[in-house]
């Protein structure tokens, strides 16, 4: 597992029609996909990444739950997410 988490490249648009949750899900998993993030890489934790971007932490709990969903990301109670 990796840490490093490349933070700067989560941009968020407030004035956007898109929800903010969905912004940091389409980025992270265009960060997967291209292998900014590969498999193995540690995401901060969601309390971390929600005061690095300034929101709300159940932002960052839906993003974080939908890549799970997809299998982008594996989740466990007390450890952070890792990429798959």
């Amino acid at each position: 597992m990796t840490s490093g988490f490349p933070v700067e490249n989560i941009l968020l648009d407030r004035a956007s029609g898109t929800n903010l949750h969905r912004q940091i899900y389409r980025q992270l998993r265009d960060l997967i996909e291209r292998r900014v993030l590969p498999s193995g890489s540690a995401l901060p934790s969601t309390r971390v990444l929600a005061k690095d971007l300034g929101i709300g932490r159940n932002t960052v709990i839906a993003a974080y739950e939908q890549l799970a969903l997809e299998g982008f990301l594996d989740m466990a109670h007390g450890t952070p997410p890792v990429v798959t």
